[in-house]
């Protein structure tokens, strides 16, 4: 029941009755920015009940961007039941300040482990790369997935 998008700072065009109902649907977009992941753009009428026209306020958030694993600046730990996998990369879709931070550890169930540096940045599908090895290596075992974070968040993982 909580708002998905506030209407921002209170001025003539906003606030107003009605004011905040989403255009029909989302669409994926590029960037404006060169080189950067799409995004998906949502469109909101502004200008309802004012002297001029309508007009649709286009807002952005990043893909699969709507449920994550959070961690504030206090370092989190998670660990996945086993999983089994299958591919050759693990790729994942996360965000993390410029002091935080994400790191993977991969563990077999005969205490074989793949450990990532802490990666940083933002990206829709960055590839995990291991000091030790590749994710492929331990594709079709049972494995524990520890994620390892601070002020970041996680959205998504996946086996390519």
């Amino acid at each position: 029941p909580e708002a998905f998008l506030r209407p921002g700072p209170q001025n003539e065009e906003n606030w107003l009755y009605g004011g905040g109902y989403l255009a029909v649907g989302m669409i994926e977009t590029k960037s404006n920015v060169s080189g950067a992941d799409n995004e998906l753009s949502i469109y909101i009428p502004e200008g309802r009940s004012s002297w001029r026209p309508n007009e649709l306020i286009r807002y952005i958030m990043r893909l699969d961007g709507f449920v994550s694993m959070h961690a504030g600046i206090e370092p989190k730990r998670v660990v996945t039941k086993p999983v089994i996998y299958t591919g050759e990369n693990m790729v994942i879709n996360f965000s993390a300040s410029a002091y935080g931070f994400v790191q993977i550890k991969i563990k077999d169930d005969r205490n074989n482990e793949l450990v990532s540096p802490e990666l940083f940045g933002d990206s829709t599908g960055r590839k995990v790369t291991f000091f030790n090895g590749k994710a492929g290596e331990l594709s079709g075992r049972p494995v524990t997935v520890e994620i390892n974070m601070s002020d970041a968040d996680l959205y998504s993982v996946c086996f390519l």
